[in-house]
């Protein structure tokens, strides 16, 4: 029977691949999640961890200030008292090239998830080349911890209005994620978005998953919110 760090998204021990086009709110949820694992806390639609511990995110993306901000969001949404200490990590360089120094953190402080945002810019490289997308998927997976890797879709994909999509690059992306979820939404609009599998290697396919992501900076710029309702 398989072991999930939340049950249906995040299967222990392995990588799962969160995609979708930009602005979908991909990142949104991924910080979401490293909540609810540091914290215990029960987001909708049953996505509760059944492990808590740390969380370690590796940022291509933006910067630590950003990422903190968004983390005190969220915290403040879901009616935390204070922001979560979640490991932060600022990145440059390809993560297969960057392992050392994350392996023996991980170890170090006891990590049991691992956000890598986004596998493009961890990749360091040609995205379409098998190569390089083994490269830094098998620095992933040498990772005893579970891992979560956001990623895009071409141009195409994001374009059209039906039928499935992929991670951008290498089939290999796809064939060695465990557990491919798309994610489908506009966070500009505060839309109910929905996380739909596209792939596993455990069982069957899980049903489509819906959310509504409230993103609140007008009410009180003060004091501005986001959280996660069931769609």
């Amino acid at each position: 029977q398989t072991d999930y760090l939340i049950y249906p998204l995040l299967p222990k021990g392995v990588t799962s691949i969160l995609f979708g086009k930009g602005g979908a709110g991909k990142s949104w949820i991924a910080k979401a999640i490293s909540i609810a694992v540091k914290t215990g806390l029960a987001l909708p639609c049953g996505l509760t961890p059944r492990v808590t511990g740390n969380v370690l995110y590796l940022d291509y993306e933006i910067n630590a200030q950003e990422f903190a901000r968004r983390i005190r969001w969220l915290s403040a949404g879901h009616g935390l008292a204070k922001p979560p200490a979640i490991y932060y990590r600022h990145c440059t360089r390809p993560l297969s090239e960057d392992m050392e120094a994350i392996r023996e953190f991980i170890v170090n402080n006891e990590v049991i998830l691992v956000v890598v945002d986004s596998l493009s810019m961890g990749t360091g490289g040609d995205l379409l080349s098998s190569s390089d997308a083994r490269a830094v998927l098998e620095a992933m997976n040498s990772l005893t911890c579970t891992k979560l890797a956001i990623a895009h879709v071409t141009k195409s994909d994001a374009n059209k209005n039906e039928g499935v999509s992929t991670p951008f690059g290498s089939v290999q992306f796809t064939n060695q994620g465990r557990s491919n979820w798309e994610i489908i939404g506009d966070e500009q609009d505060n839309p109910t978005i929905a996380l739909i599998q596209r792939k596993t290697n455990f069982k069957r396919v899980r049903d489509p998953i819906m959310l509504h992501l409230t993103i609140d900076d007008h009410t009180d710029p003060e004091y501005p919110v986001a959280g996660l309702l069931a769609g």
